[in-house]
């Protein structure tokens, strides 16, 4: 899973900005916690290398040169949000998508793949939570203000970082 949280804002001249100020990555039951963007891209270049994702190439029984794709798949709950981010920060493959700003699916060319917990599961995170079966993992309500503009440098304390730590192991989950 991938999850992040950012603060919108309008700037001097009437814009809405979005700034990330952390995130959570989860891969098979275990979270890491990062707060900018090169943390993030930085964790996602050595999962890429350390389970060698993306094309290979190898000669099958008659020589012939063959390539084979390794994707890892991580889901985001409400990727048509994150994607506006993400879209700047990869090279992307293919995207599909059933409207403007609503991907259901986004592959790069180098085997990391996305998809919309959100629109697979039809339940907001929260509702995700109450029906899960295996792993009770519920979603944390109220432990973040999100009046407050935060930045990759804003002090956040145990309750804050166990919000965002709980969005990702719901989804996860």
């Amino acid at each position: 899973t991938i999850d992040i949280e950012s603060s919108s804002f309008y700037d001097e001249d009437k814009n809405k900005v979005a700034l990330m100020y952390c995130f959570t990555l989860g891969i098979n039951g275990h979270s890491y916690f990062g707060r900018t963007k090169e943390d993030l891209l930085s964790m996602l270049s050595f999962v890429r290398d350390a389970f060698q994702l993306g094309t290979s190439y190898e000669l099958n029984k008659k020589g012939e040169l063959v390539g084979c794709e390794k994707r890892l798949i991580f889901y985001i709950h409400n990727l048509g949000y994150e994607f506006q981010f993400f879209m700047k920060w990869f090279k992307w493959k293919s995207v599909f998508a059933i409207k403007n700003r609503t991907p259901v699916k986004a592959s790069t060319i180098d085997g990391i793949e996305l998809k919309c917990s959100f629109l697979l599961s039809g339940y907001s995170l929260a509702m995700t939570g109450k029906h899960l079966q295996k792993y009770k993992v519920e979603k944390r309500v109220g432990d973040l203000d999100y009046r407050k503009i935060r930045t990759p440098i804003t002090p956040m304390d145990n309750t804050e970082q166990g919000y965002v730590l709980y969005d990702g192991l719901v989804v996860m989950a």
